[in-house]
């Protein structure tokens, strides 16, 4: 049977640890670090104070650091992001909400698929060219045929709009091989002459094309005797579990020349473990006329 003595016993206990956990905690305050675009979180980043490693912070862009005087440097720096650091009487009165930037490299240019190996552009032994996004974006293409015109090296035939058979150094279809994000788009109905399979790729959904001169049968095999077209398309962005729609994206293109409209639609979807990219096109192709 409990008595009154055995209940005012547990009720000491209880109190003095809620005093405990109390006075611990206010030893203590949370800093949180967002990005300063996105108003995310940001893990990883660490913290000292007076030049004394703290931690690192959360998935939440939370840590828990110690109280001081307010004349403290504290310090915030991650490898993505620029530094920064404050006294902490200037934390206070941000409510120890900290904002970084992401700073920004430029890295020179890398080829990541056509000789199979990570490598500098200017390491490779063959001539790689490349053509980015930004500029078939610039530059209005029909279809991925003639984005890959842009190259002077790359011939086009076509005898329609809604065509395109590309050639380089005389060489066409099964002597050209044709990678979409490092697969082999080549098969057994390639054949000697113009095979127009490269229109069939949504030029909206291309990050970059390499085009490699002369042959690379030793590492594709005969298929790369006349060079190599390898094609990357965007990749999907994961998010978080708050937002799971990352971008969506219209665009409407016209040709007046060749009478071409091209709508499409891009949606970029994704979790903290998971992601993925829809992308729909239209394209209308009016004829293609010679002569007068």
């Amino acid at each position: 049977m409990i008595t009154i003595r055995t209940l005012l016993i547990y009720a000491i206990i209880c109190f003095s640890s809620s005093a405990l956990y109390g006075s611990i905690d206010e030893e203590f305050v949370w800093v949180i670090v967002k990005n300063a675009n996105t108003e995310k979180p940001v893990e990883g980043v660490t913290v000292t104070i007076d030049k004394v490693f703290i931690g690192e912070t959360g998935p939440l862009g939370k840590l828990r650091i110690p109280l001081g005087e307010t004349d403290d440097i504290l310090a915030f720096y991650h490898t993505s992001y620029a530094a920064r650091t404050f006294q902490r009487g200037q934390l206070i009165q941000m409510n120890y909400q900290v904002s970084l930037r992401e700073s920004v490299l430029n890295i020179q240019e890398v080829v990541i698929k056509a000789n199979r190996v990570e490598q500098d552009n200017r390491k490779s032994a063959q001539e790689i060219r490349t053509i980015d996004a930004k500029r078939m974006s610039s530059q209005f293409q029909g279809n991925t045929a003639d984005a890959l015109a842009l190259d002077p090296n790359v011939f086009i035939q076509k005898s329609q709009s809604g065509g395109g058979s590309p050639m380089i150094r005389g060489m066409s279809t099964s002597r050209i091989l044709l990678l979409v994000d490092g697969i082999r788009m080549n098969n057994a109905i390639f054949r000697s002459g113009n095979v127009h399979n490269v229109i069939s790729l949504d030029g909206t959904t291309i990050s970059n094309m390499e085009i490699t001169l002369g042959p690379g049968s030793v590492l594709h095999g005969s298929d790369a005797m006349g060079g190599v077209m390898h094609i990357n398309t965007y990749d999907a962005h994961y998010g978080d579990s708050t937002e799971i729609l990352q971008s969506l994206v219209f665009d409407l293109s016209t040709h007046s020349s060749q009478l071409t409209r091209r709508p499409n639609f891009r949606l970029n979807y994704g979790g903290s473990n998971w992601a993925g990219m829809t992308s729909m096109t239209y394209s209308q192709f009016r004829d293609l006329r010679m002569g007068s």
